[in-house]
């Protein structure tokens, strides 16, 4: 159970027993103190969204290039940090699968003209080698592929 629940907990027990907080902590089984800290760190809403925004837009590029994105912007945060709401971004936002031995963005593909999804259109190709995954795609459909996320 987090702080924050607990603290929900014994607001709750004030709220509908009317009883003090001395006495719903108690209750509860949960120190006063952790009733009344409050936290030093500031709101990192802001960095997560801007976070998730250029990972959506760089699929490709990793946290430590994202962190050098974030500190150019302005934002003082380290590797570390990047690290951790990286991890969080990138499994609620993006879907990874491997075929052929790459990783790639769950999506849509674009083949001739025709939206194809991208598990489906990619499941052909599982089992093989990236060589023979590359040698089984044509020229022209290479030209002609353009993927979304």
């Amino acid at each position: 159970m987090t702080a924050e629940q607990r603290r929900t907990a014994v607001r709750e027990a004030i709220t509908t027993a009317a009883i003090s907080e001395r006495q719903a902590c108690r209750y509860t089984g949960f120190a006063r103190a952790s009733q009344r800290y409050r936290t030093r760190c500031p709101a990192r809403t802001l960095l997560w969204e801007r976070l998730a925004t250029l990972a959506g837009l760089r699929p490709r590029w990793g946290y430590r290039r994202l962190a050098v994105l974030l500190r150019r912007e302005g934002h003082r945060v380290n590797r570390k940090l990047v690290y951790r709401l990286y991890r969080v971004v990138s499994r609620s936002s993006r879907l990874t699968t491997e075929c052929a031995g790459i990783t790639v963005v769950i999506g849509s593909m674009v083949v001739n003209g025709e939206e194809k999804d991208l598990r489906t259109a990619l499941s052909q190709y599982a089992g093989q080698s990236p060589a023979d995954f590359l040698s089984s795609v044509t020229k022209r459909e290479r030209a002609n592929t353009t993927l979304t996320a």
